[in-house]
């Protein structure tokens, strides 16, 4: 992924995009390296792009690749925060989907709430794209949240998840809409 987020941090530039620019990259549990190589690390540089380093993991796990998008509820140095997938392309500046989330930018009407997230039938959050407010208590209400959940889903068989019970937890039983 590392081409695509240089071509889309290229293009967010281009097109005027005023945002600071983070990738968090975790290397395989089976890679041989420690780190990313100096040309990565230089062509990051070249873009101002910002990167997160994160441990290795014990094993490969598309879970843990979802969970480290969230993250981003951890970012409390900014007012809003989105999240792109390293395969996500975009074609225009993004900037305004932050306006239009800020009562303070009077240049455009509030219209979007502080977290914008795209739910389907099969999903709570289509994590391709979305934007959060960043909250130290919020992500400590996920961290709760995920660990339940890991505890739950650890008891279904494999895949570890459940059309109407999800990774355990019955949003149709409790009433919750997701």
């Amino acid at each position: 992924f590392v081409w695509t987020i240089l071509i889309s941090a290229n293009i967010l530039r281009r097109e005027g995009s005023e945002a600071d620019f983070w990738v968090y990259a975790r290397l395989s549990p089976n890679s041989t390296l420690d780190d990313l190589s100096d040309e990565e690390k230089r062509m990051f540089r070249a873009l101002d792009v910002n990167v997160i380093l994160l441990d290795k993991p014990k094993k490969e796990s598309f879970a843990q690749v979802v969970y480290d998008k969230f993250l981003t509820i951890n970012m409390t140095d900014y007012k809003r925060v989105m999240f792109l997938d390293g395969d996500m392309m975009p074609m225009t500046n993004l900037d305004y989907i932050f306006h239009l989330s800020d009562p303070n930018y009077q240049e455009t009407p509030t219209l979007l709430k502080p977290n914008f997230i795209m739910a389907t039938r099969g999903e709570p959050c289509n994590t391709g794209m979305f934007v959060v407010e960043p909250s130290q208590q919020n992500f400590e209400k996920y961290l709760n949240v995920v660990r339940r959940q890991h505890q739950s889903a650890k008891k279904l068989p494999y895949p570890h998840f459940d059309w109407d019970k999800g990774c355990g937890h019955s949003f149709k039983e409790t009433g919750d809409f997701w």
